[in-house]
Parts: C-alpha cells; structure tokens; sequence
C-alpha cells in the first residue's frame, strides 16, 4: 500500500538533524483503515499512528493526497511536536488517548475506546 509507505518515509524523516520523527514521537505502528473496498480511491484512505503508550493518533491521508482540506505534512508533524510539548507526552495515566490532528482548528482528544481496532503495519 503505497499511501502507508508514503507516511512511513515521512516518519522516518529527520526532525532535528539526529533523530527521526518516528523516534522523536515515540511511535510503535502505523494503523491501516479498517475497509478498503477493491474500487475505493486511495486517496481517501485515512491512516493512523499508535504511540508506544498506546494512543491512537488520527493522521488523516497519505502524505501526497490533492484531497481538498487535507493538511500539509509538516503542519500535521508541528501540530504533534506542540502537542508534546504543551502536555509532555501522548500518554499519561489516565489514557490511552484518541487523538485527532486532522481538525483545521487545533487538536481533539479523547479517550480511546477500548473496543477500537485496526489492523497495524509494523
């Protein structure tokens, strides 16, 4: 699946010049969609990320997509980054967290359901 490749190479990026977004986000899989119909577009395909605490992260479309609305890559790995800042990590005590960065306002969280699955890429 090239979208899930696509946003592998992006995670994979170096984010300081040491160490990779991946690394840096502590992130343990890339989640696949759930249904992929033979005939749906890959373009709208939306993927996620599991953190190593087990936070989900809402990534949205592969990097790439000329889906209206879809937020640039670097936005969506500045979006994180400030995340991480502002509360210190994805997860914490009370979590796992559902977290949304696809909102052109800002960020959503939740909690994450415990009955949401995915298929993982790892």
């Amino acid at each position: 699946m090239s979208g899930a490749a696509e946003l592998a190479a992006a995670l994979i990026a170096k984010c300081d010049g040491k160490s990779t977004w991946w690394n840096e986000l502590e992130l343990s899989a890339i989640l696949m969609p759930r249904r992929v119909a033979l005939v749906e577009d890959a373009d709208e395909l939306e993927f996620g990320l599991r953190t190593r605490g087990g936070s989900e992260i809402l990534w949205g479309r592969a990097p790439g997509s000329r889906h209206p609305g879809e937020l640039a890559v670097a936005l969506k790995l500045q979006r994180l980054s400030e995340y991480r800042r502002d509360f210190g990590s994805f997860d914490d005590a009370h979590g796992p967290y559902q977290i949304d960065i696809r909102p052109w306002q800002g960020i959503d969280r939740g909690f994450l359901a415990k009955d949401v699955r995915d298929t993982i890429l790892q």
